[in-house]
């Protein structure tokens, strides 16, 4: 009987991108928790950045990758700093 080997943690996985795909996750992370302050969103869109948020500070990229688009789809006022998580995320996932 032959034993498989362990996953690798997860932690691992998250991290198995270049320094510079690190940066634009830290980056959009920043630009997503200075928009959560906003008074002028709607709770539907502080809920889609959160849910984007909390992917990131997770360090969970499949999940970012899997939530982020939708998240900005549903904002129907676009700042300067959705406008640049978006494409820090954008620029990480190749799209």
């Amino acid at each position: 009987m032959q034993i498989a080997e362990p996953a690798p943690p997860r932690a691992a996985i998250a991290h198995s991108a270049s320094p510079a795909d690190d940066e634009h996750l830290r980056l959009a992370q920043a630009a997503l928790e200075r928009e959560l302050g906003r008074t002028d969103l709607q709770p539907s869109e502080t809920e889609a950045l959160r849910e984007v948020l909390y992917a990131l500070r997770e360090r969970n990229v499949a999940r970012v990758g899997i939530v982020y688009k939708q998240a900005f789809a549903e904002m129907r006022s676009s700042s300067d700093g959705v406008r640049q998580a978006q494409e820090h995320l954008e620029s990480y996932f190749g799209r």
